[in-house]
C-alpha cells in the first residue's frame, strides 16, 4: 500500500507497531509526535556515543572468533554466546561480517543449531 502523508510525515497503515518503531530509527525519520521524536533523538545520540565502545568490543570478538576457528572449538555454548552478542551489536550496525564468519564455521559443528542462527540472521536482514 502506498504511504500516506499526514501532517508532514509519511504514514503506512499496514505497518505493525514494531515496523513503525524500526522506521522511526532510520536517519532523518520523524514520528510526527514531538515527545516521541525527542526521545528517539536522545536514544540515537546515546547510541552514537556508545559506537566506539561497540566497535572495540567487536574487535575483541573478532580475536575470539579467530581462536574458536583456529582451535576448531566444538563448544556450542561459547559459539552461541558469541553469535548472540554479535546479533546484539548488529542492531547498532556493527559485527555483521564477524557474525557471518562464525556462522559459517558453526555449520560444521552443529547444522541444526546453525539453521536456527541462519533464520535469526535472515530475520534481522528483513528488518534492515
Amino acid at each position: 500500500m502506498e504511504k500516506l502523508k499526514r501532517g508532514g510525515y509519511f504514514f503506512n497503515p499496514d505497518n505493525s507497531p514494531a515496523d513503525a518503531i524500526h522506521d522511526s530509527m532510520k536517519p532523518g525519520a520523524r514520528a510526527g509526535n514531538e515527545f516521541v521524536d525527542n526521545v528517539m533523538d536522545t536514544i540515537k545520540k546515546r547510541i552514537e556515543k556508545l559506537r566506539p565502545e561497540i566497535r572495540k568490543n567487536v574487535g575483541y570478538l573478532r580475536i575470539y572468533i579467530d581462536l574458536i576457528i583456529r582451535t576448531k572449538s566444538k563448544s556450542e555454548k561459547n559459539i552461541e554466546n558469541t553469535l548472540d552478542g554479535l546479533l546484539e551489536y548488529m542492531n547498532f550496525g556493527e559485527g555483521e561480517k564477524e557474525f557471518k564468519r562464525l556462522l559459517n564455521y558453526y555449520r560444521k559443528v552443529s547444522n541444526e543449531r546453525y539453521q536456527f542462527y541462519k533464520r535469526e540472521y535472515d530475520s534481522f536482514k528483513k528488518m534492515g
